[in-house]
């Protein structure tokens, strides 16, 4: 049975992306790794994704663009997303996003060059146009959020770990 708004349109299901993120350092350099579970409103996990195989690089702020790309992939139809991380930069940048893309051609606001992931930040405005999602972000509100966010976090470091070792294999 689909839910119906007045409009008889179905509802959206209002998926919540909750980002565990967590870097290493090896070789003089940062490796960081995400792990997300996209829930229903029940709770219920509708998916799970991590970075590993990929290589990110840099700190943990670095791998909730490419984690919210990730999961907005799985999903078919377009929705209203509410990604949940403990990052207040990441928290007030992703819900300067949900306003529309940056007018601002990724400077940063003194006008003197590029914001520090406006590659990341055009690749997710590019992703949300192209898909019809729409996102918001915030903390944690509940306890199961705040284990499902530590849970994450831990498996996040584990593939940046991951990244870090393969890196120094090939290498």
């Amino acid at each position: 049975m689909n839910a119906l708004s007045s409009l008889g349109r179905p509802q959206s299901l209002q998926p919540r992306l909750v980002i565990g993120t967590s870097h290493t350092q090896a070789h003089g350099q940062l490796f960081c790794g995400y792990a997300f579970e996209l829930l229903n409103k029940e709770g219920a996990v509708l998916a799970y994704g991590h970075s590993y195989p990929k290589i990110l690089k840099g700190d943990h702020t670095k791998a909730v663009l490419p984690a919210i790309i990730h999961a907005m992939g799985l999903l078919n139809e377009p929705q209203n997303i509410v990604v949940v991380t403990q990052l207040e930069y990441q928290i007030s940048a992703l819900n300067q996003r949900s306003l529309g893309p940056a007018n601002t051609n990724y400077k940063r606001s003194s006008g003197k060059g590029y914001l520090a992931d406006y590659l990341a930040l055009r690749q997710l405005d590019e992703a949300l146009a192209k898909s019809g999602h729409k996102i918001t972000a915030r903390y944690p509100r509940s306890l199961d959020e705040v284990a499902c966010y530590d849970r994450l976090t831990a498996s996040a470091h584990e593939s940046a770990i991951a990244a870090a070792d393969f890196t120094s294999n090939a290498g």
